[in-house]
């Protein structure tokens, strides 16, 4: 990723808190992402993969929108909530239509 051409600019001059929290996003077993930013950037780990699908790599660090323009106006409220309230969201078996693997999938 050209992230200097981002607005987080080079990577040697990231904040420590978003360094710290890729750190701990890359050690962990389960899939996990990670979303910073006033434009929403999109981080996951290698746990996330076989949900991301072909949006890898070119998804790592982009807006969340643009990775996921096929569920955001199901999912921006919830992100929303997370970064105004730091109301914090699980869910098991919410389903999902993603194109991760070049074509509409319940997921």
């Amino acid at each position: 990723v050209d992230w200097e051409a981002t607005p987080l600019g080079c990577r040697s001059k990231w904040p420590r808190a978003l360094e710290s929290l890729l750190a701990l996003l890359k050690r962990s077993r389960r899939p996990q992402y990670l979303v910073w930013g006033p434009d929403r950037r999109f981080f996951y780990n290698a746990a996330f993969l076989p949900v991301i699908g072909i949006k890898h790599p070119a998804g790592f660090g982009m807006p969340m929108a643009e990775v996921w323009p096929e569920v955001w106006d199901d999912i921006e409220p919830l992100v929303t909530a997370s970064i105004r309230d730091g109301v914090a969201h699980y869910f098991e078996d919410l389903p999902f239509v993603l194109r991760r693997h070049g074509y509409d999938e319940l997921t």
